[in-house]
């Protein structure tokens, strides 16, 4: 049986959400739609944390690789955050990139390890590692 890549992606990046950070089997978002905590914005380490203001505030969204290193295009219109990020903090060792296609196609903002208070353009998709 062939397994497309879409599905393997799903399946990789959900797997992340239930092993990695502890969260039953759903969505690969940690505290999706919770607001973000001032002291410690994004406390998971090898993660990519979207927030839907600038400088870190409102509802935020948090993504990774099952295997980290192992790159994955993430669907944000999919999960509910397609034009919503304003705002990231990449904790990962690599850089992250942001699309404004929901496939990881076209020009990518690169988005280095470390925070991006403002991001120049509200992603629709997100190419983590």
């Amino acid at each position: 049986m062939k397994v497309s890549n879409s599905w393997k992606i799903r399946l990789g990046v959900v797997a992340v959400g239930t092993l990695a950070l502890g969260l039953p089997l759903g969505p690969i978002a940690a505290q999706a739609g919770a607001q973000s905590d001032a002291s410690d914005p994004c406390p998971f380490s090898n993660t990519l944390c979207l927030f839907e203001r600038m400088e870190f505030g409102g509802e935020h969204f948090t993504v990774a690789p099952l295997i980290p290193g192992q790159g994955v295009c993430v669907d944000l219109v999919e999960h509910g955050w397609g034009g919503r990020a304003a705002s990231a903090i990449n904790t990962s060792t690599s850089s992250n990139a942001m699309f404004q296609s929901d496939d990881c196609t076209g020009q990518p903002m690169e988005i280095p390890t470390g925070s991006t208070p403002h991001l120049s353009f509200s992603p629709n998709s997100v190419f983590v590692s």
